[in-house]
């Protein structure tokens, strides 16, 4: 079973979600909740410890990022996999 803390940090109007491991499976049902309770607020992604994402934890991000969610710390081939995912 793949692992994923997520770390949540909120100030003011700003949420800052830190992803640490895998973004797979149940994880990204989880994800998708915080992502959900945060609407209307600025949104930053930091994936600087993110190492992974399946099919769905992929779609998940560029879903997050068209709804305005700014992307931190992503690795160049990181970007590359969120763009090959559409």
């Amino acid at each position: 079973m793949t692992v994923l803390r997520i770390t949540t940090q909120q100030t003011g109007e700003l949420v800052r979600f830190s992803l640490e491991g895998k973004l797979g499976g149940p994880w990204v049902a989880e994800m998708e909740r915080a992502f959900s309770a945060s609407t209307g607020k600025s949104i930053v992604l930091d994936l600087r410890g993110l190492t992974g994402a399946d099919a769905e934890g992929r779609k998940l991000i560029v879903h997050m990022q068209s709804a305005g969610a700014a992307v931190q710390n992503s690795s160049p081939l990181q970007s590359y996999n969120w763009i090959s995912a559409t």
